[in-house]
């Protein structure tokens, strides 16, 4: 059985010269907490944080947890997803596209083996080749557990009364986290607009389609929040981001509670989940 998630989820550093410097493997240390804001699937593995974002040619890191009660081995790679306007991910097809960030990064280490509450740095660092133009490019790192499978009993199991043996089968699961990383590259400018708001008009599932349309040359990050007229929070959406090339992008946000929201908010988000300074709204017609 195989549990994929994306978090709101980097190949091979083709341009790299091989006298390039890279990363320094960290070796495994204990720690008492997991950070609150990390995402933790299941299986006891939890990555913080949840996105990259690299500057120019300084490095980054991510940070992998062990917090099951098993020595856990976990794979490390890179890779290019495609994103459309609804935020459906596919793997990008044929050459590495004009937004990938994976010719200009490498990281290190690509496997590792953890025992219960240790916890190991990715070293992240970005060689961006001569002439790359300014702006945001974009990939992805996958975090995949090694599957551990029980030994199995060889003793034969006892006939039952027909002469039947019974049959033992175990079975191994691997959990997977993909968490997106942003190498950005010269000047960049942030700057997003709520560009509509659809209510949608089905009592039992009362929801609203949110457009964030990007007007930056890199992504922003925040929380859309929706406002009924006292001010109160009908509805919020965390991790919302419209990565490049993408010009625009749906969000679909819950409302709760039985006021009708009137206002759209669209927040930065700073670690920690707290907020920062307000990037777009709008009424609601």
């Amino acid at each position: 059985m195989r549990l994929i998630i994306l978090a709101p989820a980097l190949l091979v550093a083709g341009s790299l010269n091989a006298q390039d410097t890279a990363p320094v493997e960290t070796k495994p240390e204990s720690f008492e907490g997991v950070p609150a804001d990390a995402g933790q699937p299941f299986g006891g593995m939890a990555i913080s944080p949840t996105r990259v974002v690299v500057e120019g040619s300084r490095g980054g890191q991510v940070m992998i947890y062990n917090s099951s009660t098993e020595t856990v081995s976990y794979r490390i790679e890179a890779v290019d997803l495609s994103i459309d306007e609804n935020g459906q991910h596919t793997p990008a097809e044929g050459d590495v596209p004009a937004w990938s960030a994976l010719p200009h990064i490498r990281y290190a280490p690509r496997q590792v083996t953890l025992a219960p509450g240790q916890r190991q740095a990715i070293k992240i660092i970005a060689r961006p080749a001569q002439g790359t133009p300014a702006g945001e490019l974009r990939s992805h790192m996958r975090f995949s557990s090694i599957p551990l499978v029980a030994p199995v009993d060889d003793t034969p199991a006892p006939e039952d009364e027909n002469g039947n043996r019974t049959v033992e089968v175990s079975v191994g699961m691997d959990f997977r986290v993909t968490i997106p990383v942003l190498l950005r590259i010269g000047d960049t400018t942030g700057g997003a607009a709520i560009e509509k708001v659809i209510l949608n008009a089905d009592a039992t599932n009362r929801t609203a389609q949110v457009t964030i349309a990007r007007t930056g040359t890199r992504s922003d990050y925040g929380t859309i929040r929706l406002l009924a007229a006292d001010g109160s929070v009908v509805g919020l959406l965390r991790g919302v981001s419209v990565p490049p090339p993408l010009a625009r992008r749906n969000f679909p946000v819950q409302i709760t509670g039985k006021m009708q929201p009137v206002k759209a908010v669209y927040v930065e988000e700073l670690p920690g989940l707290r907020d920062g300074d307000v990037i777009a709204e709008r009424a609601i017609d």
